[in-house]
């Protein structure tokens, strides 16, 4: 099929996450959470991590309030992927990932997520990555594509055809409805991914890709969660740069 490109693992690590998507006799956001990232190291960025839950990085701490109190946030959501620039050293720009996995067939229309939400599904929660203090922030929505469900259908190529028609349409929607029009600093993707069980291929196709504008640490929250993020995570800052959100961070 025109556009789409076979995931041939070129380590163990893929060859883990690929072995794994197959066998899962569900979709587990998790695991495309890693398959996405492995996406992005091809494309030249480094993953630090998915599924990052910031509750993680602080260490102890006797009640949430005090948590609250120190870094002024409530520390949600999670960062699905939180990504660096590619290369030896680990160092920002900092590119946070809110990904929303799409499964969910029933009519001709936009899927579904499993939450039963539709097409707007993310775009709060790419939003609210930038209180962290990330450079970029994206939503990407991912569209798990039953194309051998399909494939059985009298009706297939419609089945195909309208399905890709109305999800392009929709994802055109949240770029220029939603990012543009209201000027929100995110970016976007929109990607389809076939995990063929009976074929041993997974098939993926990036249809959709809106860059994100750089968003500028300009508050004492953000400059709290980013040096929690750079210090834990062991990401070199550049020194100017570190010594502007150590000043910010001690601002009351």
């Amino acid at each position: 099929m025109e556009g789409w490109i076979e995931f041939s693992p070129r380590n163990k690590k893929e060859e883990k996450i690929k072995d794994k998507l197959i066998k899962s006799k569900k979709i587990r956001e998790y695991l495309i959470q890693k398959f996405l990232a492995t996406i992005l190291e091809r494309e030249g960025l480094r993953p630090i991590r998915t599924g990052l839950n910031l509750w993680d990085l602080i260490g102890p701490y006797r009640t949430p309030l005090e948590v609250l109190n120190r870094y002024y946030h409530p520390l949600q959501p999670d960062i699905d992927i939180l990504c660096v620039r590619g290369g030896e050293k680990v160092q920002t720009p900092l590119i946070g990932f809110e990904v929303k996995v799409f499964t969910r067939y029933n009519q001709i229309v936009i899927p579904k997520t499993s939450e039963d939400k539709g097409y707007y599904s993310g775009i709060e929660q790419a939003l609210s990555l930038l209180t962290y203090g990330l450079d970029y922030a994206s939503l990407w929505h991912v569209f798990i594509v039953p194309l051998e469900e399909w494939g059985r259908r009298a009706d297939m190529k419609q089945i195909i055809e309208e399905n890709v028609e109305w999800t392009a349409c929709y994802t055109q929607f949240i770029d220029q409805a939603f990012i543009k029009n209201l000027n929100l600093p995110i970016g976007y993707r929109a990607t389809a991914i076939n995990i063929g069980r009976d074929r041993d291929k997974i098939l993926y196709y990036t249809f959709y890709k809106v860059s994100a504008p750089p968003n500028h640490v300009f508050a004492v929250t953000p400059a709290r969660i980013r040096l929690l993020l750079i210090n834990r995570l062991k990401i070199e800052e550049t020194v100017y740069q570190r010594r502007f959100l150590e000043e910010l961070a001690r601002t009351k």
